[in-house]
């Protein structure tokens, strides 16, 4: 099994952060969102590969980092070549360049690199593989007005997804889906059908929206913290609930 993380988004919500480092090379105390994502990947035992796909703007941050890493699993950097804003690939796009550059052809953890969690992935992954289907991580919510920019799901009695409502303006239910993802080998092939068809590239989770009408889809119950960063204020919000001073980066200069 390889182990994705999806870093090529350019974190327009981010700004002026955004014009310093890459949103998933923050600062978490001692840490980044990055760092604490490969550390939890680096516990998972059958994971012989970190791929890290990032834009040509912010590769050079993720090589720096790179250079420091130690951990057990080779990490690779993909440069997906966009530039701008206007020139990206979007989330799937980026999966479906990795997978082609790569020749994937194996199960896949798919993380979003702006996702801070900090439970173990091996409950995830043994769900998945005992059942020998895909998986997605979900968490309820308390509070509802947070559910109108995640993607909202309703499941049945084996806790299979059969609906799923994108950024809804009345949720159905207070069951939130993160960008944590499992996809098996055959599953991973279809990534080049959906792009074939001519589907949205952008937010990952469209892909699932798609594929939960093709196969089951299991989802596995979160214990513990977890927070799309996408914007500043949820980037200060994730240092207080963490006990870390917000590290003011707005005066310093992009590395």
């Amino acid at each position: 099994m390889k182990a994705l993380v999806l870093a090529a988004g350019y974190a327009t919500r981010m700004y002026p952060l955004n014009q310093i480092v890459h949103k998933a090379l923050l600062p978490l105390g001692e840490s980044t969102i990055m760092g604490q994502i490969i550390k939890l990947i680096n516990a998972v035992p059958d994971c012989d590969e970190i791929i890290v796909i990032s834009n040509h703007r912010f590769i050079p941050d993720f090589r720096a980092w790179q250079e420091g890493y130690q951990g057990r699993i080779p990490v690779v950097l993909i440069d997906d070549g966009t530039k701008t804003v206007e020139g990206r690939l979007g989330a799937i796009g980026d999966i479906c360049y990795t997978i082609d550059q790569l020749q994937i052809d194996e199960d896949l953890l798919i993380i979003a690199g702006d996702t801070y969690f900090d439970f173990s992935l091996a409950g995830f992954l043994q769900s998945c593989k005992a059942s020998g289907q895909d998986g997605v991580c979900v968490k309820r919510v308390e509070d509802r007005s947070m559910l109108h920019s995640l993607g909202v799901v309703l499941l049945d009695s084996d806790q299979r997804i059969v609906n799923i409502e994108e950024k809804p303006a009345e949720p159905k239910s207070d069951l939130a889906m993160y960008a944590i993802y499992y996809f098996t080998r055959d599953t991973v092939r279809l990534f080049a059908e959906y792009r074939k068809e001519g589907n949205p590239m952008d937010v990952p989770g469209s892909f699932i929206v798609w594929l939960y009408t093709k196969k089951p889809i299991i989802t596995y119950a979160i214990e513990g913290q977890c927070h799309d960063v996408g914007t500043v204020e949820a980037y200060t919000s994730l240092c207080q609930s963490l006990g870390i001073a917000y590290p003011g980066l707005e005066g310093q200069e992009q590395g």
